[in-house]
């Protein structure tokens, strides 16, 4: 997601595929929510694409300027231009179609620019539109758009339909969004170029990831039909997990390094670490082989995300140190934590607190009872100059435990509730003190002890990578719980992919019943 125009009244984005217009319930992330969240802009829809078609979006920033905004699609003053895909070849160079669409007048003005690989390239110009109306008029014209299932377009991984420029009568020149890698790359002839899952996984994450963070996920599990891998960036180097145990390491090597060159090409790193990822980490070690190449990582590095440091290693431990998957939660964090009473269970490397402390928190209590990890959170705490506000308490000590003890103070002090909890426990764990940890036993335990924890206008973070049982299921444990339990989609580099298991499940609760 990216920026590509702001003044007093409108703001316009370069959309990706892959994401709405505007979100479907509350806690999904779409374009809208996500300017809302990253950039504290408060926006108004005054016109979608969408889900799949990636390119110029338009919001309005105040309720006046959404209100010009209906006046001039109403005037037909504004014109959008758009290319996409089509395996088909059209006898004609240019043509219009005006057929109504909800009995409402429309007008598409289709021109074909030419062959464009193995596919054809067209423009299509409209000054209103209606629900769907380029992807309908192509259908109707008999050039059906690469990618659109639902209106007769060929198999493809992503519709091949983008807003490329707008131009619109309050601003005084058109403003354009690059073509997306995926129709850049049908004219290559490369392993890469073929690979249509992999390219769109690149138009997945445009270059969001420059304003807001030094480490994404570049490609997710399940992107590449190839491989069962991951690919993830930080700082200058890319981490390729596979989860393939049947391939020789040299196979993989041999049939992932097309793709990390492309992407260390594009994001300017310098060197790559593969990790074979074993199943059932819990009784086996997670990371059966590790291999460099090219310029090996430092052993620790930093990363920056949302303005803040964050320690990390490719090469030491099991884990890098910090969980992509929850970057959006960090931010919501920031944005939440001013003044408030902060408990981060199962902390880990304590990034949540760091976003916590540097919000101005009054205090984050972060319980773990890994030694080695609260250690690099003082460590984070201190590279970002947060040691001296004494907000950090960093509390050695199985989690339960803790629990049970802040629950007992509770009972004579009152005051000692919080107001905001995250509560990401690992999917198995063992402790010297207690023993065993499975989540999906002891999640229903966790969510009483926290909604009990809570103040009357606290909230709670939970979330889990489980992906063996479904979000409902930890979803109606929390119901039981609290009053409210949001679902939160995931960020823009961890995709809900058809036909795999969702990578985390994320819920944001609120109104403890106790």
């Amino acid at each position: 997601m990216e920026i590509l125009f702001e003044d007093q009244d409108w703001i316009i984005i370069h959309k990706p595929t892959g994401i709405s217009t505007h979100g479907a319930w509350e806690g999904d992330l779409a374009a809208q929510e996500w300017l809302l969240l990253h950039h504290a802009k408060v926006t108004y829809v005054c016109s979608r694409l969408d889900k799949g078609t990636s390119g110029v979006l338009l919001f309005a920033k105040s309720p006046a300027a959404s209100h010009r905004a209906q006046l001039i699609h109403e005037a037909g003053s504004s014109l959008k231009e758009y290319v996409f895909l089509s395996t088909v070849q059209s006898q004609a160079h240019s043509w219009a179609i005006e057929t109504p669409l909800e009995g409402k007048p429309s007008r598409t003005e289709f021109r074909l620019e030419g062959a464009w690989g193995r596919y054809f390239l067209y423009r299509a110009a409209i000054r209103r539109g209606r629900m769907h109306q380029i992807r309908r008029h192509a259908q109707e014209s008999g050039v059906a758009i690469l990618g659109d299932h639902e209106y007769g377009g060929a198999p493809f991984p992503r519709l091949c339909l983008h807003c490329e420029t707008l131009q619109w009568p309050e601003i005084s020149s058109p403003v354009s969004a690059p073509l997306p890698v995926t129709f850049v790359m049908q004219k290559a002839d490369s392993l890469v170029a073929k690979s249509s899952e992999f390219l769109v996984s690149f138009d997945r994450r445009l270059q969001f990831h420059k304003e807001l963070t030094e480490a994404f996920r570049c490609v997710h599990r399940g992107e590449l039909a190839a491989l069962d891998c991951a690919i993830d960036f930080y700082g200058s180097y890319l981490c390729v997990w596979c989860y393939d145990e049947g391939k020789p390491t040299a196979a993989i090597v041999e049939m992932v390094t097309p793709y990390v060159e492309f992407l260390m090409q594009h994001y300017g790193a310098r060197g790559w670490v593969l990790k074979r990822s074993r199943q059932d980490p819990h009784n086996r070690k997670l990371v059966s082989e590790q291999h460099l190449f090219q310029e090996p990582p430092p052993p620790y590095f930093c990363v920056k995300e949302h303005g803040l440091q964050y320690t990390v290693t490719l090469t030491e431990n099991q884990h890098v140190g910090l969980f992509l998957d929850q970057r959006d939660n960090r931010k919501r964090m920031m944005r939440m934590a001013k003044n408030k009473r902060v408990a981060n269970l199962f902390s880990y490397t304590c990034s949540f607190s760091v976003a916590a402390a540097f919000a101005e928190a009054e205090v984050v209590f972060s319980v773990d009872v890994a030694k080695p990890c609260l250690e690099i959170g003082k460590t984070n705490f201190r590279n970002n100059s947060l040691e001296e506000s004494r907000r950090g308490k960093f509390v050695q000590e199985d989690v339960r435990k803790w629990l049970a003890r802040q629950i007992r103070k509770l009972e004579d002090s009152p005051s000692s509730s919080f107001d905001l909890i995250v509560c990401d426990p690992p999917t198995f764990s063992t402790t010297k003190e207690l023993g065993k940890f499975s989540v999906d036993e002891e999640w229903g335990t966790l969510a009483k002890d926290c909604a009990r924890l809570l103040n009357e206008s606290g909230m709670a973070f939970f979330s889990t990578n489980h992906r063996a049982k479904e979000r409902d299921a930890y979803w109606e444990v929390l119901k039981k719980h609290f009053h409210t339990v949001d679902i939160l989609s995931p960020p823009l580099d961890f995709p809900n992919l058809p036909n795999h298991p969702e990578h985390v499940k994320l819920f944001l609760c609120s109104r403890a019943i106790h």
